[in-house]
Parts: C-alpha cells; sequence; structure tokens
C-alpha cells in the first residue's frame, strides 16, 4: 500500500499530456516500484493503485543503478497477478545503465549520455521516458542540482522533439531544500511524494 502526496493530483497526466512529473521519497519507500508499477501499467492497460489507464501508451523506463536479475524479478512481481497467462507487454522498454560499459552513464548533463538516450526514445517509440534510481547522493548528484536547468531544459527538449511526457524519480528528503526548491520552481506538472506504509 502506498500513502501518495500529490500536489498536483493527477496521474493521468503521465498518460495525456506533455510535461514533466518529478516522484520522490526516503530510501526504501518503494518508489522504484511504485513507479515500474505505473509505467507497465499504462504499457499493458490495467487499472492501479485506484487509478485507470484510459489509453495504451509505449513507455521506457531509464534505470541508473538497478542490475539485471534484480530488475527482471521486480518486473515479473508486477506483470503476474495483472497478465498471469500473457507475455510480457511489447510496450514496454527498458535501458540498465549500470549493464553498460560507458564513461558519463551518470552524468546526465553529459551531450553522450544526452544522445546514447535519445537514440533509445526513437527506437521504442515512447509516449513517456522515465528516469529513475538517479544517485543525487553523489559527486555525479552534487552536479545535476548544480546544472538542474540546462538538464531541464533537455527534458523539455525532448518532449517538444518525441512529444513524450517526462518522469523523473529518485531518493530524497523532504528536507534538501537546495535541490526541493529547483524541482519547484521548474516547469513541472506534477510532484508526487512516495511513502510505503507498512500494513503489519
Amino acid at each position: 500500500e502506498f500513502k501518495l502526496d500529490v500536489t498536483q493530483p493527477s496521474i493521468n497526466s503521465i498518460l495525456m499530456s506533455r510535461g514533466f512529473t518529478f516522484i520522490y521519497g526516503e530510501r526504501d519507500s518503494s518508489k522504484s516500484y511504485f513507479l515500474m508499477t505505473i509505467l507497465y501499467a499504462i504499457a499493458s492497460k490495467f487499472d492501479v493503485f485506484d487509478f485507470c489507464v484510459i489509453e495504451q501508451k509505449r513507455v521506457l523506463l531509464i534505470d541508473f543503478t538497478v542490475i539485471k536479475d534484480v530488475f527482471i524479478n521486480r518486473l515479473m512481481s508486477i506483470h503476474f497477478p495483472y497478465h498471469k497467462n500473457k507475455s510480457l507487454s511489447p510496450n514496454f522498454y527498458a535501458l540498465l545503465l549500470m549493464t553498460l560499459d560507458i564513461d558519463h552513464k551518470f552524468d546526465l548533463s553529459s551531450l553522450y549520455l544526452q544522445n546514447l538516450i535519445e537514440a533509445h526514445i526513437v527506437k521504442s517509440q515512447c509516449d513517456v521516458v522515465a528516469f529513475d534510481n538517479f544517485a543525487f547522493r553523489s559527486d555525479y548528484g552534487d552536479k545535476v542540482v548544480e546544472k538542474w536547468k540546462e538538464i531541464e531544459a533537455w527534458f523539455e527538449e525532448i518532449q517538444l522533439k518525441f512529444n513524450t511526457h517526462v518522469v523523473f524519480c529518485c531518493d530524497i528528503k523532504s528536507d534538501d531544500l537546495l535541490l526541493m526548491n529547483k524541482i519547484k520552481s521548474s516547469n513541472v506538472s506534477n510532484i508526487i511524494k512516495v511513502q510505503n506504509v507498512n500494513c503489519s
């Protein structure tokens, strides 16, 4: 079960509009599971978390840190309850950066990484591109905070060039004021805080 604090309550905007959705929560709040479930619901067209998926869309998930086995296990745990006797959705694509032997894999301001991501957006023909597990608590994270305006401009360029919605999901505390203030001053259509509620 998830408790959602949605600044602008419109999960459907992930499906329907251009824009930028920011999803955050503290470590171990199950943000990644929430994000992947939402994305897979969009790709497979099933209702989830009391939200209705109106139209099936192609999605691309770009994960900075997850390893392949963990990703596959997580995906299967989402797929089977909804589509036990069906094959995986052909509309769900993923790029796991940890599996690639490249430089700048954590530097979102790098032109090389941006070009690589754009090539995958073109290949997948995605309607939604989502970034997950960016390590803000690192040197790369400091660089992203410093260059957030440039990265935001690239997000806007992606939206216009490919007619896609951008989702950014990361580990962040509410008291990380520098980054939160930059995010809130951005062209953000939704800000969603995910909190995992222990039901036991």
